[in-house]
């Protein structure tokens, strides 16, 4: 599925879920998700059958797949995440994994870690 097409709460969706999935695929049992979106927050706190249809069997898979991890899901304001705001705006036309850190993102990594935000568990 590519990512930047319907609404923007279902490219988050999407994206959240294939997260999971990496993170299952490498083995990373325990799992921070911090997201803007309260829609999501409310989707794995509630572990409905309420997504859109086309996400609907991939809920289903990362349903299956949290049931072998422990997955902490909390919501975060938008200014709270410089470097994924900036990285959204980004033109994505595949799916990459990067092991270091792209030089667009410094100064917005930086801004990240230097300025304390507040994180609302849900």
């Amino acid at each position: 599925m590519q990512h930047g097409s319907g609404f923007a709460f279902e490219a988050e969706l999407a994206t959240t879920f294939s997260e999971v999935e990496i993170a299952y695929d490498k083995h990373w049992l325990h799992l921070w998700l911090e997201t803007d979106s309260v829609y999501v927050v409310n989707i794995f706190k509630s572990h409905t059958s309420l997504v859109l249809w086309r996400l609907l069997g991939q809920w289903h898979r990362v349903r299956r797949l949290m049931g072998d991890m422990q997955i902490v899901v909390s919501h975060m304001f938008r200014e709270g995440n410089a470097s994924a705001d900036r990285y959204s705006r980004e033109s994505v036309d595949s799916f990459e994994w990067w092991s270091t850190i792209l030089d667009f993102l410094t100064p917005f990594l930086n801004r990240d870690r230097s300025v304390e935000f507040y994180c609302f568990s849900m």
